[in-house]
């Protein structure tokens, strides 16, 4: 027979007091010839990302496999120790992303570095209502939050860091 403790006990591994939360960037600055398939980027901004989010509990970094995204997360995934982890981008497989993200790293913090248009597009399918709008060609100054609660709506914190995107 179960006890209320031993129960409680069950329900604390499978209930996570904090929310979870995903931070979205898209990949830093291009720098170069922009017409290329898959240009370089600067690495200030990269460089500020991981100052920016050094102390705040980041257990899994994720990026799509080109390198400006790449780039833009190694700078903190070489701070903390951890890997930089490959996903999607294409709308169908964000999906999948997305409910593994809510399953797998329920009440961590995790990092997602993409494209103007899976950052907003992953926030929507993390919950956030409504959708946010594609991020501007010169935007790369704009940081996402997704506190994604046990229980009730996600919410998002749109910030920015570094240096402004001039208009």
């Amino acid at each position: 027979m179960w006890s209320v403790a031993m129960f409680s006990v069950l329900l604390s591994g499978c209930l996570h007091p904090y929310p979870t939360t995903v931070v979205l960037v898209r990949h830093a600055d291009r720098q170069g010839d922009l017409d290329q398939l898959d240009p370089t980027l600067g690495t200030a901004r990269a460089n500020e990302l991981a100052r920016v989010l050094a102390d705040a509990n980041i257990t899994a970094i994720y990026s799509t496999d080109k390198a400006r995204t790449r780039s833009t997360a190694e700078p903190l995934a070489k701070r903390l120790g951890i890997p930089v982890r490959s996903y999607e981008p294409d709308s169908s497989q964000l999906a999948i992303f997305t409910k593994r993200i809510k399953k797998e790293h329920r009440g961590e913090a995790v990092l997602v570095v993409g494209h103007s248009n899976t950052v907003p597009l992953t926030a929507h399918l993390l919950g956030v209502q409504p959708r946010p709008a594609d991020l501007q060609h010169g935007d790369y100054d704009e940081l996402f939050i997704v506190l994604i609660p046990k229980r009730g709506e996600a919410r998002l914190l749109r910030l920015e860091y570094g240096a402004v995107t001039p208009p």
